[in-house]
Order: C-alpha cells, then structure tokens, then sequence
C-alpha cells in the first residue's frame, strides 16, 4: 500500500512546541531586562533628544508587552518575535536620530538600547528563518561596534566596544544554536513517528489481505471437502445424482476462485479489517483494552479501509506521544448495517480543541481530511486532564 501520509511533515507538531515554549520563555526574559533598560534609559534622556529617544523606548517596551500576550494568548508569537528583533535592529541602525541636537560627548554610560540586543537576537532564531536570523546574529554585534564608535566625541576604548560585540554575540548565537538543534531533534522525532504510523497502516493492509486470503481459501476447502465427503457416504443413484451436482457447483468454484486475486485494491471485509486493526492496535499499545462486537462479511472498498487504517494508527501515535505515563487505552470497533465505526479512547492529559493550529498534520490531515476524502467522518473530543476520543465513521450506522 502507498501511503496516502506526504513523505515529511509540513509542520511538525513537537517543533510547534518547543517554538511555543521558546516565544513564551523568551517572551518573560525580554520583559525583565525591558525593565533595566527603561530604568538605564530614564538616566540618559537629558543626553538624548527627547522625541526621538521616547518614540525608540516606546516602541521596544510596546513589543516586549505584546510579545508576552501574544505568546500565552494567541499564535502569533514568533511573529512578534521576529518584530521585535527587526525594530531593535533598525533602531541600533538609526542611533544617530535620538543624538539630534545634543553635544557630543565622551564615552558616557552604555546605551540603553544594549540591554535589548542580546534578546533580540535571540527572537530572531525564534521568528525568523534559519538564514536570516543567522545573518542576524553575525550583523548585529557589528551594528554595535558602529553605534560606540560614531557616537562619541573623543575616540572610545576599542576593546570595550569589542568586548560588548562579543557578548552579544556569544549570548545570542548559544541559545539560538540550542533552539535549533532542539528543533531539529522534534522534526526527526515527529518524522519517525510519521514512518512508523505508515508503516503500522501498511502493516495492518497486509494482515487485512491475508485475511481475506485465508478466508477465500476456508470457502474452497470447505466447498471441495463437504462434496468429498458426500461422495464416499453415496448408496444410491439419487443420492450419486445430488453429489454430482455438489461437484459440478465445487467445480465453478474452484475455477471463479481460482481467478480471483485479493490484492491491495480489492475490496477488505469489516472482519478482516477489524482483526487486522486489533493486532496493529496491540502491537503499538501492548495493554491497550481491545472491545470488539460481532462482525460481518460486509465488505468495504480498499481505499475505505487505508483511510480508517492510516486515521486508526494516527490516533493511537497521538495517544502514546501525547496523553502521558499510566494512561488506559481502549479501542472499540463495531460493524453497523452498511458501515463502520473506530472509537480511540484514552484517559490522558487531553487539549483544548481550540489551541490546536490548523496545519496540524495529525488531526487535519491523517484523520478528519483522510476520512472525508473516503466519504466518512473523523471526530475528536478531549478535555484537559481527562482524556481524548477520536471517532471515525465510514458508511450507515
């Protein structure tokens, strides 16, 4: 079976979290050295031009304040991230505007606007992409170097404007460095996860197959048995005439069979399916609670049964990956008249629906789009520190 999964996560949902933690870590440490800038900043204005140099603390103070809302109430913290560190950037760039009309003077405190250069950097791995933020990283220490030696009257001490670059460089290029390489571990994770979870729904195709294999095999070995049998109990012309009729429809059999080839686009059987799901499901979760009510011969096209694989399997992924330690797992599978029906429960740490972003591949993709795209439904309901069900649903209940 090819997997209807793309080869590698658009999105992958750990890098989403390690980037919600990183804008929201990031988010309170901008916030409190806000707070010594602005108190740096309030010993300086008498230096400083008083529109200008109010516009630039303003503005950087107003960002710090919107990062920490945006990063615990909305999704839109890297994007503030990345807003806070270009507005630094440019600031450092335009010192010479907040200097209009004051005297130069000598080397005199480190400017305010330092105490925000070490996050900023920091916002940029965490906002913007990996070659910009590198760049980032690399001009704005020479920014700095630039804003102490254009800035002073007399020539200042070289070492102390190189001595600043170098902390903001190392400080900010450490922690991005962690960041990405914490990132990248979540997209090899997500992404094994990924292959696992298709090769679970491949696996589970196969044993479907099988089964349908073992079950056609059943038929003819019970057909040609039964007319053996017959054949060696016949006394009498009447009794000989019935079981040669019995060979003749063995015969048709035999020869229909003998034509039919179960391969990965024939039909599979709810049997065959809900077998091939319970030894899939104990295979992922070996203590997962198995509830499976009578089934039948009804038999549902290839691509429905992939569909209600592949959604299956995501959801018991999600559950192992996200639900947490000690946690009871069950899934039910029942037959209705003309359809099917796959609950997945467990009794874990659950979300909130409403936090969960639109891009996420697991629920957007592998369950609610794969089964509407077969004609069934996907339906997920979970409550924190509760659990979660996922219902799929494919035919008439």
């Amino acid at each position: 079976m090819q997997s209807q999964l793309e080869a590698k996560p658009t999105k992958s949902y750990t890098v989403n979290l390690i980037d919600n933690l990183a804008v929201k870590v990031l988010s309170i440490a901008t916030l409190g050295t806000g707070v010594e800038m602005f108190l740096n900043f309030l010993g300086q204005t008498k230096d400083q031009n008083p529109f200008w140099s109010w516009l630039f603390v303003s503005l950087v103070l107003a960002l710090e304040i919107a990062m920490v809302a945006m990063a615990f109430f909305t999704h839109l913290g890297k994007l503030m991230c990345a807003l806070f560190a270009i507005v630094v950037f440019i600031e450092v760039c335009a010192w010479s505007l907040p200097l209009q009309g004051v005297p130069a003077a000598d080397a005199g405190p480190t400017p305010w606007i330092y105490e925000a250069l070490g996050v900023s950097g920091i916002a940029a791995a965490v906002g913007l992409p990996v070659g910009v933020a590198v760049a980032y990283l690399v001009a704005t220490p020479v920014a700095w170097i630039v804003l102490r030696e254009s800035t002073t009257a007399s020539q200042f001490h070289q070492w102390d404007s190189l001595l600043g670059a170098i902390y903001i460089l190392l400080f900010s290029s450490c922690v991005a460095a962690l960041i990405w390489m914490l990132r990248a571990s979540a997209r090899d994770a997500d992404l094994a996860s990924q292959r696992a979870a298709e090769a679970s729904a491949a696996s589970a195709r196969v044993d479907a197959i099988e089964r349908e294999r073992d079950r056609i095999d059943a038929l003819v070995h019970d057909q040609v048995l039964t007319t053996l049998l017959l054949t060696s109990a016949t006394k009498t012309q009447k009794e000989a005439q019935h079981v040669s009729d019995l060979a003749q429809i063995a015969i048709e059999k035999l020869i229909s069979f003998s034509s039919l080839q179960v391969t990965d686009e024939s039909p599979i059987t709810v049997s065959s399916l809900f077998f091939a799901l319970g030894k899939t499901a104990q295979e992922l979760v070996p203590d997962i609670h198995i509830d499976l009510g009578p089934t039948s011969d009804l038999e549902i096209p290839s691509d429905v049964a992939d569909a209600i694989n592949e959604a299956t399997i995501q959801a018991l992924s999600n559950s192992v990956q996200h639900a947490g330690r000690g946690v009871r797992r069950q899934i039910v599978l029942r037959n209705h008249t003309e359809g099917v029906k796959v609950v997945v429960i467990d009794n874990g740490k659950g979300f909130r629906l409403s936090r969960v972003p639109k891009h996420r591949l697991g629920i957007a993709l592998s369950m609610r789009r794969r089964m509407a795209s077969v004609g069934g439904e996907a339906h997920i309901k979970s409550v924190l520190n509760e659990g979660t069900t996922v219902i799929l649903q494919w035919g008439k209940p």
